[in-house]
């Protein structure tokens, strides 16, 4: 149980590397186009992410000390 949940999460957390690798095997083109979208994306909503995530774990902070 606990090497297939081991191999589950391992697999889950990878996934994001290993997607991008395996598209740009496939089509290396479309991968760089989609790669450079969501760059430019990341980029123009920089501070709106930064902003929820700090929030996020505020309150997640915040929970935990309450408990």
């Amino acid at each position: 149980t606990q090497l297939s949940a081991t191999v589950a999460y391992l697999l889950v957390m990878l996934a994001i590397v290993e997607i991008p690798l395996v598209s740009h095997l496939v089509d290396p083109e479309k991968t760089e186009a989609t790669m450079l979208r969501l760059r430019n994306w990341l980029r123009t909503h920089r501070r709106q992410i930064l902003s929820v995530a700090f929030a996020a774990a505020g309150v997640a902070l915040l929970a935990s000390g309450m408990n």
